[in-house]
């Protein structure tokens, strides 16, 4: 007998736990979804596929796939048919999911080239349909979501998702970025105590600039000769805190190579005042890494009030910001021989061109 009794009230006990089981809340996420598509939380066909598409909807997160809009849940009547349109961006590749609920019987995802003729670039036809399509796709291409054989006689329910995600084949290759010549990060640099110093002449066209020979190629290997009133200011180009050097700093740089030709303040050196032990350090090539280089220049003759190249690929001539003290035509500066390896200080009138190196600090 207490048998009996036993057996009864577990079966009680589990036909209470089933229909509380199957009225029970849904979770948060499911419950959204279902409100967004009009039907109630105890809605028990519409709520298994609103589960089934949440548990979707979380595993393409992980791929980085984005949903496009909300998913969709659907009711139709017997012998009813519905169709859907999504528009496919160019550079996206899609994952289009579909679910055939209670009393249906067929959904076909496919995709419209055009508005008018259905070319059929990819399809899927089943019970639980998924469509991948990756670009290019034509001019107004489109998803067409279609359920179109209920056959039931209590109607149909079905669901569908759209899932995007940018194109690994579509997403162009980034251009280099173009660096021009008034951005310092253009150039290699030569860092001397508290100063960097360019280790390239400089590469701005600027009023009162010239290429050596008139020559774009000669601009290109070793930037473009300036009149001394250009090359005063033309560093600003680069950046207020960038300047021309004046003639300490390059007396500064120099003796710390064992100095120009000729420079009594070069100090103890070997070869003091000989100024090889600087080109050795600073000429193109040098231990130092400061590559002064044979830019040549453009020689003004007041005689005559003309202008002539000299000494391409032979000597650097190198202006500083420093004017003459006797003299308010004329303007110092350094040059690097390659003709006898030598590091000499220059004065040149304001009107010849000479190559640049700025610096700051």
């Amino acid at each position: 007998m207490w048998v009996g009794i036993a057996a009864g009230l577990v079966l009680v006990l589990y036909l209470v736990v089933s229909l509380f089981s199957e009225k029970a809340a849904p979770s948060p996420e499911v419950a959204a979804l279902l409100r967004e598509n009009g039907y109630e939380d105890l809605d028990i066909p519409a709520r298994d596929l609103a589960q089934v598409m949440i548990r979707e909807q979380d595993e393409q997160d992980q791929d980085r796939f984005a949903l496009v809009g909300t998913p969709k849940i659907f009711s139709l009547p017997l012998d009813g048919t519905r169709t859907d349109y999504v528009e496919l961006r160019p550079g996206f590749e899609y994952k289009v999911y579909g679910h055939c609920g209670q009393g249906c019987r067929r959904l076909y995802i496919g995709v419209f080239e055009t508005l008018e003729d259905e070319i059929g670039l990819d399809s899927a036809i089943a019970i639980n349909p998924i469509l991948s399509l990756t670009p290019p796709y034509e001019v107004n291409a489109q998803l067409e979501i279609v359920i179109d054989e209920c056959t039931d006689d209590n109607g149909c329910m079905a669901s569908y998702s759209v899932y995007s995600r940018p194109s690994e084949s579509e997403v162009p290759e980034q251009a280099p970025v173009s660096r021009g010549p008034t951005d310092p990060s253009s150039y290699d640099v030569f860092v001397f105590r508290d100063q960097t110093w360019l280790a390239e002449n400089l590469r701005i066209e600027a009023s009162n600039s010239i290429c050596y020979a008139e020559d774009q190629v000669n601009c290109d290997e070793e930037g473009y000769l300036y009149r001394w009133d250009a090359a005063s200011v033309v560093c600003h180009q680069l950046g207020p805190d960038w300047r021309l050097p004046s003639e300490t700093d390059w007396l500064a740089l120099t003796r710390e190579y064992g100095g120009a030709y000729g420079d009594a303040g070069a100090g103890p050196h070997d070869e003091a005042m000989s100024g090889s032990a600087a080109y050795r350090a600073l000429a193109e090539g040098g231990n130092a890494g400061f590559n002064g280089s044979f830019g040549g220049k453009r020689l003004y003759s007041p005689e005559r009030d003309t202008h002539s190249f000299y000494d391409y690929g032979r000597i650097g001539y190198y202006w500083s910001s420093t004017a003459d003290a006797n003299d308010a035509a004329w303007a110092t500066g350094m040059t690097f021989r390659a003709t006898d390896t030598k590091v000499l200080r220059a004065r040149e009138l304001k009107m010849t061109f000479y190559s640049v190196r700025c610096l700051r600090g």
